[in-house]
């Protein structure tokens, strides 16, 4: 899947150690964010990016949402033995979003942000150029790799096994390609006005609006959902890596499920639980085709 005869970027004997980097630069975010994002990144903490101390709840859910995220496109692309080149190049359509929310965050919010928000603006424009440099002839290329991916997917044939037939884990692939990217675009495009009791006719939070804080957030969220699933279509990671990498996710996201049904206080509950029973079976869908992977890669 992953097109070894492709000619990829001259930079190739960097990849190895970029690689790792990113992971690390990824995943230590991630972990960062999904543990404890109100006491890190906001107030009077010394790596506070956000002057509102605590974090509100959504804000709080935003943010461990997106580690979730960062921690899969990292760690979890590294440890699934995902193609290098693909990696990189995933981890450059991440680095191109990220910029552009933290240009935001440090030029255009300054009434919640603080100044170390500048000094990542800098770090993360440098790691982006540096990924830049690494997959520049990839980057080049990918338009049309994306669109020739996209004509394979819609007459199913990337997840087709060797006999020609779509296996479950094939289709499940498909499913959350369009899963992800459904509520990825949805989240980049107008998080509060989709999400928030404002003007929602399915709301997931009781306030009338999202706060700007939780927007940036949410915004941040979806560009790692797209990632995910342009990874897992156009770009073509491999299929049995992609269906480990959205099982990770999976999981993840069923735990903050739950505490946005029954622990949480600013959430709309019935909204969550649906949500929550929703998620509970795309887990035993994701265990399934991890389980019966047709090309034979089977659990372990």
């Amino acid at each position: 899947m992953h097109g070894d005869s492709k000619s990829y970027s001259k930079n190739k004997a960097w990849f190895p150690a970029a690689s790792v980097f990113m992971a690390l630069y990824f995943g230590s975010f991630g972990i960062a964010l999904l543990s404890k994002p109100s006491e890190l990144f906001s107030g009077d903490a010394p790596t506070a990016y956000w002057t509102t101390s605590p974090m509100a709840e959504d804000t709080t859910w935003f943010a461990r949402a997106t580690g979730a995220a960062l921690l899969v496109i990292g760690i979890g692309s590294r440890f699934n033995n995902m193609y290098t080149p693909i990696f990189l190049e995933l981890c450059w359509l991440g680095n191109t979003g990220a910029l552009g929310l933290i240009t935001q965050a440090a030029f255009f919010m300054p009434e919640v942000t603080t100044s170390l928000c500048k000094i990542q603006f800098g770090m993360s424009l440098v790691v982006f150029l540096f990924n830049t440099w690494l997959c520049f002839d990839d980057i080049l290329g990918m338009p049309s790799d994306m669109v020739k991916a996209a004509g394979f997917l819609f007459e199913c044939r990337l997840y087709n096994d060797a006999r020609g037939v779509m296996g479950f884990d094939g289709k499940f692939c498909i499913f959350m390609t369009v899963y992800l990217g459904a509520f990825g675009l949805a989240l980049v495009s107008a998080p509060s006005t989709i999400f928030a009791a404002g003007s929602s006719p399915a709301p997931y939070w009781s306030a009338d609006a999202l706060s700007d804080e939780a927007i940036w957030f949410a915004r941040f969220f979806g560009i790692g959902l797209l990632v995910m699933a342009l990874g897992g279509s156009l770009l073509r990671v491999d299929r049995d890596v992609f269906i480990r990498q959205c099982l990770l996710f999976n999981l993840i996201v069923a735990g903050l499920q739950y505490l946005a049904a029954f622990v949480l206080t600013t959430t709309v509950p019935m909204m969550w639980m649906g949500n929550l029973g929703f998620q509970g079976l795309v887990v035993l869908a994701n265990i399934w085709a991890v389980a019966t992977d047709s090309r034979g890669v089977g659990m372990f």
